[in-house]
């Protein structure tokens, strides 16, 4: 089972609101960001801070930020998909930071807004194919192979492993001398 990675930065509304209902109903479990000084008075996230189950901590990438985790039930779904809604219509969302997990598996991941990354399995993307979905706004940035699959070696000539163990010997060298 191969794993490909996309980037759906600038998305069509519809084609972002049909992913966006496809990972928030296939994912189990979520992550999301924020800042207090700014998003903590948005209805939405007080409603998420008091639902049963969520995890509240400090978030470590900024000084007043906290992470919000937990369970995807159908209400935490209710409410992240009426924060996102307004990217739906071309606006600018309310989830500034989002992350949805299925199995412990990132599938979707939201920064900045709309800095918008999928990770999807084969059988994930011939799901969506097979449901017309309209793939031609993605950006292909990464495949890997699940444990098992053969991933195609490549050699590596002497004469190049040299050069580079010439190149790493003479930067470990100069480290040392600062």
């Amino acid at each position: 089972m191969g794993l490909q990675t996309f980037y759906l930065g600038d998305l069509h509304p519809g084609n972002w609101h049909e992913i966006f209902v496809f990972c928030l109903q296939y994912a189990d479990s979520f992550s999301v960001r924020l800042l207090q000084s700014d998003d903590i008075k948005n209805e939405g996230f007080k409603a998420l801070f008091s639902l049963p189950d969520i995890a509240i901590s400090n978030w470590w990438g900024t000084k007043d930020g906290i992470e919000i985790k937990g369970p995807l039930t159908d209400e935490v779904r209710n409410l992240l998909y009426e924060l996102q809604e307004p990217a739906f219509y071309g606006q600018c969302p309310q989830l500034w930071d989002l992350k949805l997990f299925s199995q412990g598996r990132e599938v979707l991941s939201i920064g900045d807004f709309t800095q918008r990354v999928i990770h999807l399995t084969d059988e994930e993307i011939d799901y969506l194919l097979a449901q017309d979905m309209d793939f031609t706004d993605w950006e292909n940035i990464a495949t890997t192979f699940a444990e098992g699959e053969a991933e195609v070696e490549e050699e590596l000539d002497e004469e190049l492993l040299r050069e580079i163990a010439g190149i790493i010997s003479h930067w470990l060298n100069s480290d040392k001398k600062h």
